[in-house]
This record gives C-alpha cells, structure tokens and sequence, in this order.
C-alpha cells in the first residue's frame, strides 16, 4: 500500500512492486492476475484496517448518540493521524 500512497497506483510499477516485496514476478503473479488486482487487495486490506477502528470506537457504547459521536472523532483522527501511512486516501495518479 505504500507504493501506491507515495507514488499512485498508475505510477507504480510491477517492478517497484516486485522491488519492495522482495518477490519475483512469478510469486506476484501466482496471487494477482494484474497490478490493478494488486491495487484492490491494497484497498481492500485498507478499508478493513479503517472499519476496524470504526467498529472499536462504537462497541462499547451503549446509545446512537454516544456511536455518532465516536465515528465522528475516529474519522476526525483518521484524517489527521491515517493508521496507514503517507495516506488518507490512496493516490490514483
């Protein structure tokens, strides 16, 4: 996911996948038929590290107001502090 944060996803090789991972293109390609699937997974693992802290937030509160606010303060935190770094949103340059 760090690739494409800092480079974007269209400007982000196979090779500085390759590179990065450590991994030949043949270990890539058992996994991800293209780098756009590779690019889904990185969004997907995202999304679910970020619904994580959603659903922390609220668990133990036992009223909507109380969840309200507390999915309010975990995005608010999100945005200033992303739990996935150099990213609040994935770059598609």
């Amino acid at each position: 996911m760090y690739l494409f944060n800092t480079q974007g996803i269209f400007r982000t090789s196979l090779q500085d996948i390759m590179d990065t991972a450590s991994l030949p293109k043949g270990a890539i390609y058992r996994r991800f038929k293209s780098k756009e699937e590779i690019a889904l997974a990185a969004l997907d693992k995202g999304g679910e590290i970020i619904w994580k802290h959603f659903y922390v937030a609220i668990e133990n509160k036992e009223n909507v107001i109380d969840k309200i606010i507390a999915i309010f303060l975990v995005y608010q935190d999100t945005v200033n502090n992303p739990p996935i770094a150099n990213s609040w949103w994935v770059s598609f340059t």
